[in-house]
């Protein structure tokens, strides 16, 4: 156990966490690095998180705040508000921390002080409904090939399994979003640079303030798991319209205000957001909402002028209802089922 060192805030943002929240709040009080504090949001719960966590509260292991619901970007402002910490770690209500998690990370931040920013690789698991737990990837960056799917061109330095980038990791983590928020730990001073999580996104306001952040800070991975990533049946990740999306939003935004993206990198990204169009009105016209998915085809096309299927997908979109019906019950059109 260690005692000594800089304070470490866990932010914990819970929003109807009764469930999940108390396996959460043991795993941030087991650490092995003891200088820390737990600070809980309550995002309007309407369960019984509030009675689970109480015994917390008034044991004084946890400092308790509550607000309407306003999602997962205001609970962790608010939380980063209320931190007292040098350093934000973040863990989302349902995953869990690995005992040596908090030393870990902070291990980084000692061997290279010039560091503001770290992340790590994580376990991913599924529960199922009936609270039984299933791993399906140990290491996920590791088994994922992160660290040979970047340019060598982004790693300055590196040493003991910490890599320390320059700017062009940008350009990467505009195309893939491999960096979780569970595994990460931010000096508190990076905010006051990158601002704080944007609350006007609901799905994915930790992959926009990651590339804020890439432009600004100087960043570090440790290669080690220090985190649980849990998902389940009933996660917000599985709405995948709204998912797709935000990272439209998010790297449309990236897109035309970053001048410096290399010529390459500016054209992956199109072929990216073409692709993420056609995914997006695809789901759309399986879930019979064909009329809504025209402005999604168009949009690839605009991306991704030779993506053929959107040309045929957009025509589809302005198809009277009952010839799109009539299509999803037969067989597959040019390759491509609309099953229901």
């Amino acid at each position: 156990m260690r005692s000594t060192g800089p304070l470490v805030s866990i932010i914990v943002p819970a929003y109807n966490s009764g469930e999940f929240i108390s396996k959460v709040i043991d795993s941030a009080l087991n650490q092995t690095y003891r200088n820390a504090e737990i600070v809980v949001v309550d995002d309007g719960s309407t369960d019984n998180t509030r009675e689970i966590l109480d015994p917390y509260i008034q044991n004084r292991q946890i400092r308790y705040f509550y607000h309407s619901n306003a999602g997962h970007g205001a609970a962790r402002n608010r939380g980063i508000e209320h931190s007292r910490g040098e350093f934000i770690c973040f863990l989302d209500h349902d995953d869990l921390m690995i005992p040596d998690s908090v030393e870990s990370r902070l291990s980084a931040f000692e061997k290279y002080p010039g560091l503001e920013f770290v992340f790590t690789d994580c376990r991913k698991v599924f529960v199922n409904d009936i609270g039984e737990e299933r791993v399906y990837r140990e290491r996920d960056l590791h088994e994922a090939g992160f660290l040979h799917t970047i340019p060598d061109t982004c790693i300055d330095e590196q040493g003991d399994g910490i890599y320390i980038f320059n700017r062009e990791l940008s350009s990467s983590l505009l195309l893939w979003c491999f960096i979780w928020i569970g595994a990460v730990m931010i000096r508190k001073g990076v905010f006051e640079k990158a601002g704080l999580f944007d609350e006007s996104l609901r799905v994915s306001p930790d992959y926009d303030l990651w590339i804020r952040i890439s432009f600004l800070s100087q960043i570090g991975f440790l290669d080690k798991c220090t985190a649980i990533y849990r998902t389940n049946s009933g996660s917000m990740s599985k709405n995948q319209v709204a998912l797709l999306s935000e990272n439209i939003k998010i790297r449309e935004k990236y897109l035309k205000g970053a001048s410096e993206l290399e010529g390459s990198y500016r054209k992956k990204l199109k072929d990216l957001l073409g692709t993420m169009f056609f995914s997006k009105g695809y789901l759309l016209m399986q879930s019979e909402l064909h009329k809504e998915s025209k402005h999604d085809f168009v949009n690839s096309i605009k991306y991704s002028p030779l993506h053929f299927r959107s040309y045929v997908f957009l025509l589809l979109s302005l198809l009277p209802d009952m010839c799109v019906h009539l299509l999803r019950k037969g067989k597959e059109y040019v390759g491509v089922g609309l099953r229901k």
